[in-house]
């Protein structure tokens, strides 16, 4: 894929953009793809499969369903960082990013959080750009918590719909930093294979939860942005 600046030219012309910009987008796209914080603790990159060592984008979307989620995302992620009225909405939605830019696996369907915290402000964010009942929890380990941490849990839980929520009986077998709460959150989306292997079938129904649209949707405002962004968060 598009590796040098000649490449791009074309694109350039099309879309008007400024060689400042264009500079600035592919520095950021770079570091996407090199920087160790985006990789997994195995050296692993988390937003491309391991064997492709050139690209610097993911792949496309051409599925009807994922690319009207992609565009509600831009939209109203673009509408929550101007409003002025809430100056705390570009420090969540930036830490939203890079979240999910340095939590995501380019083969898991899921993010996983063990922090109560961490999953209400990544909430916060996420229904305010995509519907509800496209995001589904798979909580583990909760009906053995004390108490008190179940309930800072529970309390964001409680929006979803009982539908949507899939508690996991705890399993013996687990090692014990492993007992903890935590809950992987997925998104309704196309997964990956099908993306590469079903390009032609744009109004392909989606009946899988995994989180490609969201790693892909912060890819590129990472890449528009990530200059202004914490990665330390």
């Amino acid at each position: 894929m598009y590796q040098n600046k000649q490449d791009y030219q074309e694109l350039l012309q099309i879309y008007e953009i400024d060689q400042q910009t264009f500079d600035t987008w592919l520095a950021n796209a770079k570091y996407l793809k090199e920087n160790p914080a985006f990789m997994t603790s195995k050296g692993k990159p988390r937003l491309f499969d391991s064997s492709d060592t050139l690209a610097l984008l993911p792949a496309s979307d051409k599925f009807a369903d994922d690319k009207k989620m992609m565009t509600q995302m831009t939209n109203k992620f673009r509408e929550l960082y101007q409003d002025k009225r809430k100056r705390n909405n570009k420090r969540l939605l930036e830490n939203f990013v890079i979240y999910t830019l340095t939590h995501c696996q380019y083969h898991k369907n899921h993010i996983s959080f063990s922090k109560p915290l961490k999953l209400a402000d990544y909430v916060e964010i996420l229904t305010q750009l995509v519907f509800k009942k496209d995001i589904r929890l798979t909580v583990y380990n909760i009906d053995i918590a004390p108490k008190k941490e179940g309930g800072k849990w529970q309390k964001i839980i409680a929006q979803f719909p009982a539908s949507q929520i899939e508690k996991k009986p705890i399993d013996s077998s687990e090692t014990v930093y492993q007992r903890g709460i935590r809950v992987e959150l997925s998104l309704a989306s196309q997964t990956e294979k099908q993306r590469l292997e079903k390009r032609s079938e744009s109004d392909l129904p989606i009946r899988q939860w995994t989180v490609r649209t969201l790693q892909i949707f912060c890819h590129y405002v990472y890449i528009m942005m990530g200059e202004r962004m914490n990665i330390d968060g």
